[in-house]
């Protein structure tokens, strides 16, 4: 389960990284998405973007 500071660690390397992008949007759904997914057990669906599915590993296996 993620934990508060990796849900925000996430989201402050994603806005800086894709904040200017045009799917900016969608890259913010995906990343709520693919949390609570990960946070339930399941897989992650193929329709979520590769960037999101790295930082969601990236993210989920920092503790700190």
């Amino acid at each position: 389960m993620f934990q508060r500071n990796q849900i925000d660690s996430l989201f402050e390397e994603l806005d800086a990284a894709f904040r200017n992008e045009p799917d900016y949007e969608r890259l913010l759904r995906d990343a709520h998405l693919g949390i609570a997914l990960t946070d339930a057990g399941r897989a992650l669906t193929p329709e979520i973007d590769s960037r999101i599915v790295a930082l969601l590993d990236k993210h989920a296996s920092n503790s700190s």
